[in-house]
């Protein structure tokens, strides 16, 4: 006679995960350099005893992610990077009743080493502000949303 949802974890199911990850780096000139890499990730679970699906994509793991960036070293002391990061479609949840749409987060940053202990840094996270999530939930009341466009600055001190 419970009026309410009750969720609760089990140990009822086996799962399966494979997939093939490749990463690369070029240094296209003795000062630019790019890396990029790609994720493939199957992963289900082979049996259940919970009434979970079998044989389907797991929540929130995306079958495919890819990532692209350049570091620029505009001078022996000053380093820019910009990168992206690009999530498939995937579903957040095992039921697959949450989608989230394939997704690109776009991240920069640039540091300066005034001296060998002091260095200036500055970052840009998500900078088109992208809206997304990319954890997996039970429900989309559960659904925690990803970090919107950031800033960070600082000064690094070594001793």
């Amino acid at each position: 006679n419970c009026p309410a949802t009750v969720n609760f974890n089990t140990n009822g199911q086996n799962a399966v995960s494979r997939g093939l990850e490749l990463t690369t780096a070029w240094r296209v000139a003795p000062r630019i350099s790019i890396d990029g890499g790609y994720t493939y990730t199957d992963s289900h679970y082979s049996s259940a005893t919970t009434g979970d699906p079998i044989n389907t994509q797991l929540g929130a793991v995306p079958k495919h992610l890819e990532n692209l960036g350049t570091t620029w070293r505009l001078t022996s002391k000053w380093n820019a990077y910009v990168g992206a990061r690009h999530n498939d479609a995937m579903f957040l949840d095992v039921n697959h009743t949450i989608y989230q749409p394939a997704f690109t987060l776009v991240n920069a940053s640039t540091s300066y080493r005034a001296t060998e202990r002091v260095e200036v840094y500055g970052s840009v996270n998500n900078a088109t502000d992208v809206r997304y999530a990319d954890n997996a939930t039970t429900s989309a009341a559960g659904e925690i949303l990803g970090l919107h466009r950031s800033f960070t600055s600082g000064l690094r001190l070594k001793f």
